[in-house]
């Protein structure tokens, strides 16, 4: 593994390291070439798809961190209330509409920004 300040660290036989990148920018060919890569594009993982996920996510994670506030399934009543109350600004049923989340999101991104934005980052 090189640093970017040129420095050198070897690497023994028996690690290996996985990183998570939002974008190849600063990568040097070098890199690129020595790396297994997943990419996907913006198209294959839409943004229902990711929104779906946090939600689901946020309903099997207790986030009160208070044990004696949890049901029978781990999570506190009034964490899943509030997701059952705002589940639909994340997420649509209606394949007709989007969710007010995925709107903000495509408004956030039409907009002018001083750095570059993207999707994936």
């Amino acid at each position: 593994l090189t640093l970017p300040s040129g420095e050198r660290l070897s690497i023994p036989d028996n690690v290996r390291i996985i990183l998570e990148v939002d974008s190849l920018e600063q990568a040097t060919p070098a890199t690129v070439s020595r790396c297994g890569m997943v990419w996907f594009s913006a198209e294959t993982v839409t943004n229902d798809m990711c929104l779906r996920h946090f939600v689901g996510e946020l309903r099997s994670e207790n986030l009160s961190g208070d044990n004696n506030l949890v049901s029978g399934d781990g999570i506190p009543s009034a964490q899943i209330s509030f997701l059952d109350a705002v589940q639909g600004y994340f997420v649509s049923e209606d394949s007709r509409s989007t969710p007010l989340v995925a709107d903000a999101l495509e408004f956030g991104l039409s907009e002018t920004h001083i750095m570059d934005i993207s999707r994936e980052g």
